[in-house]
């Protein structure tokens, strides 16, 4: 009887090899500090479950990487996309880094196939298990070592230092500058999300007050819209306060409104800080923001 063992390997080959990730997009440097800094990656096909890759930034002045990202067990969205980024972009991406953490150039970015832990700092740039690559720079001369290392031919220039591009993937596999468009394809077709934003009417609140938070759509909801919020930070939990946890956003609607009770326990506990985060939005919503307050 004749293997089929062969035909099986070659067909898993051929889907890994046709759901690969690519790096879709970045920003790596802002104006004045880098608080709106990202990278974009896109799946093949919607809803993509990610499974043993990572995210790698190398120093193009020696080469060896500076920070990795693990992507196992995230998925990307319902345009196929997953954003890696700081916590004040909109719409808020769904991997959160530090700010002022990617290099503004002549650096790259890669995306291998492992984990964080196999590209501790200091690993040197290599084209083995990668995937995706992309070398980039601000008005900066060539890291031509680094191009070699990652099989590149061309850096990409995303313009001077503090501007406000993004580089883009097109459709020949180019870079082009462009208004960052993060959770948005780069040629303007796909879904676009319906954003939700939180805001406040106080930024400071005493215990025994109430906080009204807001939740904003851009668009009215075409079903009614249900979502969870939570409120714990740290010291800050239940004991703090009362406030419902489960929001309703009435189709044809755009708001809704809840009220936050700040228990008075009559301990002295300093400042505390609430963190408004939205969760279980349905797949074509995307929260806008969180708060820290």
């Amino acid at each position: 009887m004749k293997s089929i063992f062969p035909l099986i390997l070659a067909l898993l080959s051929y889907a890994d090899a046709f759901s690969q990730l690519v790096i879709n997009e970045i920003d790596a440097d802002n104006p004045s500090t880098d608080t709106q800094e990202f990278v974009e990656l896109k799946s093949e096909n919607p809803y993509e479950q990610i499974q043993n890759k990572v995210l790698v930034f190398f120093n193009g002045g020696n080469d060896e990487s500076y920070l990795a990202v693990d992507l196992n067990g995230y998925e990307t969205d319902i345009n196929g996309l997953l954003v890696i980024g700081n916590a004040a972009i909109s719409p808020v991406p769904q991997i959160i880094i530090a700010d002022n953490k990617i290099q503004n150039g002549p650096d790259a970015v890669a995306i291998y196939n492992g984990s964080a832990s196999d590209f501790p700092k200091g690993t040197m740039a290599s084209s083995d298990q990668l995937i995706d690559a992309l070398v980039y720079g601000t008005n900066d001369s060539n890291a031509t070592n680094l191009m070699q290392l990652l099989g590149e031919q061309t850096q990409y220039n995303e313009g001077a230092g503090g501007n406000t591009n993004s580089l883009q993937l097109q459709q020949d596999g180019s870079y082009i500058t462009g208004a960052p468009n993060p959770r948005q394809l780069n040629d303007g077709s796909g879904i676009l999300l319906n954003t939700l934003t939180i805001s406040i009417d106080e930024d400071f609140v005493n215990e025994g007050d109430d906080l009204v938070i807001s939740f904003d759509l851009d668009q009215p909801a075409e079903a009614q819209l249900q979502f969870q919020v939570s409120y714990n930070n740290g010291a800050f939990d239940l004991s703090d306060y009362a406030a419902a946890e489960t929001i309703i956003i009435a189709q044809n609607q755009t708001l809704a409104q809840t009220v936050v009770t700040i228990t008075d326990d009559e301990l002295d506990e300093g400042d505390e800080e609430m963190y408004i985060e939205v969760s279980g939005l349905p797949n074509e919503y995307v929260s806008n923001n969180s708060l820290l307050i």
